[in-house]
């Protein structure tokens, strides 16, 4: 687990500028093929950085800092987008955590393609037959079924008590939830959110995703 990202932290993230990083097609998994859903991230490192000071009406905050690696390995993380209507991919390897998010009911996975491991968002809509669900759903089912993806393990991050959720994969192959509770005064810039990490919880996997997904 990303070692500083525990229950109590308070955090400065902008989930919206993370999420607007644009994918690459997957060479293993062409559009023409499966319905052009699925998309490949670079492994960018970005980090928690040192705290903004606490002020007479705001507590200190981490900060993440984008596409710069810190010297301190636990401050580092992978940030695999958000795209509703894709499956978005990026290369696993044990030694950097990997979060996603927000989480609204999406499955996350840990899948193999072409025998090199990727950690999965299978990016769904909230409304279940949106056309971004069907597709999604259709395309990593294509893939599944002509055995250019398997899924390893999945599962599907949890936490009614928070109002925001999201998803990780420890470097040990161990999958979370981080319950996360925006601070208030929340907005300091565009899609920037001071948050307050509120729970962490393990989830155990299941080995595929659901039955007729």
């Amino acid at each position: 687990m990303h070692r500083n990202l525990h229950v109590g932290s308070r955090v400065l993230i902008d989930v919206m500028s993370l999420n607007m990083t644009p994918g690459m097609a997957h060479p293993q998994l062409p559009a023409v093929t499966y319905g052009n859903v699925f998309e490949q991230f670079n492994r960018t490192v970005h980090h928690l950085g040192q705290n903004i000071p606490a002020t007479a009406t705001d507590p200190a905050y981490e900060p993440v800092v984008l596409n710069a690696p810190d010297p301190n390995p636990a401050r580092n993380f992978i940030w695999l987008p958000y795209h509703p209507g894709r499956v978005t991919l990026v290369r696993f390897q044990p030694d950097i955590s990997i979060l996603t998010g927000w989480m609204s009911g999406c499955w996350l996975a840990l899948v193999q393609v072409n025998g090199v491991e990727y950690f999965a968002h299978v990016g769904t809509d909230d409304n279940p037959n949106h056309p971004n669900t069907l597709a999604v759903k259709n395309g990593i089912k294509l893939a599944i079924g002509t055995s250019a993806l398997s899924v390893l393990q999945a599962f599907q991050p949890v936490c009614p008590t928070s109002v925001k959720r999201i998803g990780v994969i420890s470097p040990s192959r161990n999958f979370y939830t981080l319950g996360v509770t925006p601070c208030p005064p929340s907005i300091t810039a565009p899609g920037t959110l001071k948050s307050h990490i509120d729970s962490k919880t393990r989830v155990p996997p299941a080995p595929s995703l659901p039955y007729g997904y």
